[in-house]
């Protein structure tokens, strides 16, 4: 699905969290607020967002998958504790079957009026089990991969 069919994370209230397995990660450029026009940073770069999409448990209704996209800035503060989980697990990168937690843990004062206050999160990570690959039945058995490199499968 890669992130763009899965329903948002939604982080509208202190404790609010998401948990699930990642199923896709994908970055593209970030757009301004309220139009589909691309974002700039003041020097000419892109803006960019990852999207980081779960399977979770979460079902709003029988037409829900379950999926839901965890929209990363590039940088931001979310970002910066989805990593810091990522190397506490020893990891140097988000998996496929990776398990991630997100949680909203407060918000700070604005500062200028008009705004919203900086959501602070939190992270967790579990890489995925590889211990639990099972080769698929139409695998060949690994005996009859020759050492030569030319007669390797890929």
């Amino acid at each position: 699905m890669g992130g763009g069919g899965a329903k948002p994370a939604k982080f509208d209230a202190i404790g609010e969290s998401v948990t699930g397995f990642v199923v896709a990660i994908d970055s593209r450029q970030a757009t301004v607020i309220g139009s589909a026009s691309p974002a700039f940073w003041p020097d000419g770069n892109k803006k960019m967002v990852s999207i980081i999409t779960l399977q979770t448990d979460e079902h709003d209704d029988e037409e829900d998958d379950g999926q839901r996209a965890v929209w990363v800035p590039i940088p931001s503060q979310i970002r910066t504790v989805i990593a810091d989980a990522v190397r506490k697990a020893g990891e140097k990168g988000l998996e496929d079957g990776g398990k991630l937690r997100v949680k909203l843990q407060r918000v700070e004062k604005p500062k200028s009026a008009g705004f919203n206050g900086q959501k602070i999160y939190s992270a967790q990570y579990r890489a995925p089990d590889r211990s639990a690959a099972i080769m698929a039945d139409d695998d060949p058995p690994l005996e009859s991969f020759d050492d030569d490199e030319a007669s390797l499968p890929f």
